[in-house]
């Protein structure tokens, strides 16, 4: 017995430094800093389109919450980029959750296993992303977790690195059932320090990607309460619920009201009014995604819902 343990303890050693080699990536709540930008290209028809970059920039508090602003810039013709500020971000216990106007989602969650779902909306049509594997990579001397989706009905598939997001671009996750995979990340940089990938991706230009490049101040923090012009805000009222439930609306326009769950499964649907209770008693516990729909624009809202 003494003799085996004597021939274990080089492989110990082994193990050690091997794991002593490795610069992981430890779980964390600020995945994304500001001046973290991505760099996506995209085809049309079999054509290059510009460039478009995705940049975490400026601290923001939305109705008391704390949020990162996201913008997108893409070049102009007349030289310089133009800006849109598209979401906010914040990042909790692996997840990232969107606001974008006044609807929160998750937006990733890189605590996934093999065998796990992940809801995403295709236009007005859920689709689970369903968890194919789970390995490391190497990028950059950082042992980065990656999450590997399989392909669903038309949806070829894509791949999430975490602190880094989706191969087809942060902002792009989940779209390859409409884009047809078009979309490519093409570099990630932080502070102007390149985090992805470990080689040139062909056709893809990562000379510009800092903040200072794109013409951004991401030093300014602001405050807002956030509001909808083009669609009304529904309450849902109270969440979390033990069964019963409110939906609250100012108009007394009909709407369509579905719930889904985690996974995509749609388990209710009805018409509903201005102010309407709703018996969900039949669900079981747990958490649901409540999509409300104007009925004369076709416009909607994701609620989360989470039922005692």
């Amino acid at each position: 017995m003494f003799k085996n343990k004597i021939q274990l303890l080089p492989l110990v050693v082994t193990v050690i430094f091997m794991f002593q080699g490795m610069n992981l990536l430890v779980a964390q709540d600020d995945y994304f800093p500001n001046e973290t930008v991505w760099t996506t290209i995209s085809y049309s028809w079999g054509s290059l389109q510009p460039a478009v970059y995705t940049a975490v920039c400026g601290d923001t508090t939305i109705n008391n919450v704390s949020y990162k602003k996201v913008y997108s810039l893409r070049e102009s013709t007349n030289g310089g980029y133009i800006k849109t500020y598209d979401y906010a971000i914040r990042e909790s216990e692996q997840k990232v959750w969107k606001l974008k106007e006044d609807t929160e989602e998750l937006f990733y969650d890189f605590g996934l296993v093999e065998g796990d779902t992940f809801p995403v909306m295709q236009g007005s049509l859920p689709l689970n992303l369903i968890v194919e594997s789970v390995s490391y990579e190497m990028i950059h001397g950082m042992q980065r977790k990656k999450i590997k989706f399989g392909n669903v009905n038309f949806f070829p598939g894509e791949t999430w690195y975490e602190g880094i997001g989706s191969n087809r671009g942060f902002s792009n996750r989940g779209t390859g059932y409409m884009t047809d995979g078009s979309n490519t990340l093409c570099c990630v940089k932080i502070d102007n320090q390149l985090m992805y990938p470990n080689s040139p991706i062909t056709n893809c230009n990562c000379e510009i990607g800092s903040i200072s490049d794109l013409g951004l101040n991401c030093s300014l923090t602001t405050s807002t309460k956030n509001d909808i012009s083009h669609i009304e805000t529904v309450q849902i009222y109270p969440n979390p619920a033990n069964g019963f439930v409110t939906i609250h609306a100012n108009s007394d326009e009909i709407r369509q009201m579905e719930i889904y769950t985690v996974s995509g499964k749609l388990v209710s649907a009805k018409s509903i009014q201005q102010n309407e209770t709703l018996n969900l008693t039949a669900l079981n516990k747990g958490v649901y995604f409540v999509k409300i729909i104007e009925m004369n624009t076709n416009q909607f809202q994701i609620k989360k819902l989470v039922l005692n």
